[in-house]
């Protein structure tokens, strides 16, 4: 039996399948990723984020999760900036950087696993940009990735919790 993913209850063979909401779209990634700014950037006020995402070359241009993040973090006022960008489509991560010079930038990677986009490029794109801008420039600080973060347990927790076959009874059951 083939598997149709767009529902949120699937029938294969005798066992039923529940989707969760992809944990990245939680609400709860935006307040991960302030708080690690908080606890690791002194003085949040004259920080700026950069949340860095993987994109798309196929379909540029939609609303992604962290676009939401990006306005989660923003209406908090706790920081000076909140800018998205890609290493995949416009903006691109080499453009926001530059277009941050001059006020200290903490970078939190929204990537699903260390693949080489979280081991090679996007710490090669950081590393250019702090030769940019020099001893004298305010700090650029690679945050690391937000699905690393402790806390993250809880979030993906949530999600399951918030899926209707959790409300229902037990998993693998029809409820």
């Amino acid at each position: 039996a083939a598997l149709d993913l767009s529902r949120a209850r699937t029938q294969f063979g005798s066992r039923v399948l529940h989707r969760c909401a992809p944990v990245g779209m939680h609400d709860g990634i935006a307040r991960l990723i302030g708080a690690r700014v908080l606890r690791q950037c002194p003085d949040p006020a004259a920080w700026s984020i950069m949340l860095a995402g993987h994109g798309s070359r196929r379909a540029p241009g939609r609303t992604m999760a962290l676009h939401r993040h990006q306005a989660s973090l923003a209406a908090t006022g706790h920081f000076a900036r909140v800018r998205v960008a890609f290493l995949e489509e416009a903006p691109l991560v080499a453009d926001v950087l530059a277009s941050l010079r001059g006020t200290a930038v903490a970078v939190v990677g929204s990537f699903a696993g260390e693949g080489g986009h979280v081991r090679d490029d996007l710490p090669r794109l950081i590393a250019a940009e702090q030769a940019c801008r020099g001893a004298t420039d305010p700090p650029l600080r690679d945050l690391g990735l937000v699905g690393d973060d402790p806390a993250m347990r809880s979030v993906i927790l949530d999600q399951v919790a918030a899926a209707d076959w959790f409300r229902c009874g037990v998993a693998g059951t029809e409820g």
